[in-house]
């Protein structure tokens, strides 16, 4: 067994290279490599052993499915209409609270961890993946200040790079 989570609702998801079971207080129901989730497991696997090599356990989980977009890029916010579908691939996210500002992100498919705090007046680079989760750092530490509640934050994807698939919804 790789993972063991529970969700708000109390439901216990455990996870492992063969699949995911999933425990509702009555019984359990699985989900197997065959029902093609062995990239998803291996995904959550290696983003929660990302945190727990931090000294982290994961407490959250998140899959965020890719996306085809066939007609309206960037039409949809401006009430036009688009036409998209949703496909298999897509990002594993585990995060867990820490007890500082700190907020730390390891980009499992780049090999590299970012560090920086929640701070309004963070200087965010250009040209780099962690513009994105920094630039929503900033945008929690402005908007809400008194949100100071760090995270470790890993993260992957099967999405294969610069295949026009979008992923900007993770």
């Amino acid at each position: 067994m790789n993972t063991i989570l529970e969700d708000r609702d109390g439901t216990v998801w455990l996870g492992t290279m063969a699949g995911v079971s999933r425990w509702d207080g009555h019984g359990f129901s699985s989900l197997t490599v065959s029902d093609g989730l062995a990239g998803k497991a291996a995904l959550f696997a290696r983003s929660t052993q990302a945190l727990r090599a931090d000294g982290a356990d994961a407490c959250c989980a998140w899959f965020v499915p890719g996306r085809i977009e066939v007609l309206g890029k960037h039409t949809d916010y401006g009430g036009g209409r688009s036409l998209v579908a949703a496909v298999e691939r897509g990002f594993c996210l585990v995060a867990a609270p820490r007890g500082d500002d700190e907020v730390r992100v390891h980009a499992l498919d780049r090999g590299q961890v970012m560090r920086f705090r929640l701070d309004p007046e963070l200087a965010v680079p250009h040209g780099v993946w962690a513009n994105y989760p920094m630039t929503g750092a900033r945008r929690l530490a402005r908007n809400f200040p008194e949100c100071r509640t760090g995270a470790d934050i890993a993260f992957g994807s099967d999405l294969p790079p610069a295949a026009g698939m979008s992923s900007s919804s993770a």
